[in-house]
């Protein structure tokens, strides 16, 4: 499997969203701190932050990626997943 890479664009849309619903200042936010740890976010922030995705960036993200999303680093992941390969279930 390839590397997914996001634009620019798209990464400081994710930092933004994250941010906000961490209720954090951007500057504060780095790619590998783990959520829980270094912000005190629990899995409702968690989920907040997917659903945040899934309205922002219009793009569908499966539940199981809840236990991935740990980090701004795993954030980026789990939306390039996403973006590459939108939802097809149907």
């Amino acid at each position: 499997m390839s590397t997914l890479t996001l634009d620019t664009e798209l990464k400081n849309r994710i930092r933004e969203i994250v941010a906000d619903v961490l209720e954090i200042e951007l500057d504060e936010l780095e790619e590998s701190s783990n959520f829980e740890d270094a912000y005190g976010a629990d899995s409702i922030v968690v989920i907040e932050i997917l659903a945040r995705f899934e309205r922002s960036l219009n793009i569908s993200i499966p539940q199981n990626a809840v236990d991935g999303l740990t980090s701004l680093g795993a954030a980026y992941q789990i939306v390039a997943e996403n973006v590459a390969e939108p939802a097809d279930r149907g």
